[in-house]
């Protein structure tokens, strides 16, 4: 339990870092990457548009880095919504248009699940999609096993207040 919470902490400084300073523009995200900095925002910052309007967006900003969240809708053509449940067809199109537009889909949250089956269903989805980091609100209870998923699948939790 304490690595996890030493990773807790890495995680929450890294999506400081990453959702916190996602508006730098092109010329300082260009000289941020060598420091070893990767800027990026949280979809949420455009959540008055569709997922795919907020990825280009983020591109515009010259940003590579983004946060998906849970409920916003993929595209203006269709009423699908991000979830860890869409389907291989709505995962292939999220991720055409990432990489059509320079961007990598490094974060996922606010989520959680409601028992281990949840969890792991997530934990699926993040590894599919290329997710390091999944911020969630796990109940107490659930950190031993939450603790073993990322073990399992060499992705981080970040836990949100």
């Amino acid at each position: 339990m304490n690595d996890l919470l030493k990773l807790v902490g890495l995680t929450l400084l890294g999506n400081l870092v990453i959702g916190g300073l996602g508006f730098a523009g092109a010329e300082e995200s260009s000289t941020a990457e060598p420091l070893g900095w990767r800027l990026g925002a949280q979809a949420y910052t455009f959540r008055k548009f569709t997922f795919f309007e907020a990825v280009d967006k983020v591109a515009s900003l010259g940003l590579k880095y983004i946060e998906a969240y849970p409920g916003q809708r993929i595209s203006s053509d269709s009423e699908a919504k991000i979830s860890h449940t869409l389907d291989d067809e709505l995962r292939r199109k999220v991720q055409d248009k990432l990489d059509a537009a320079g961007v990598r889909l490094v974060c996922y949250g606010v989520t959680g699940g409601q028992d281990e089956a949840d969890w792991r269903a997530l934990f699926e989805f993040a590894k599919a999609m290329g997710i390091e980091t999944i911020t969630a609100e796990p109940a107490p209870g659930q950190m031993d096993f939450v603790e073993k998923l990322c073990d399992e699948f060499n992705i981080n939790v970040a836990i949100h207040n």
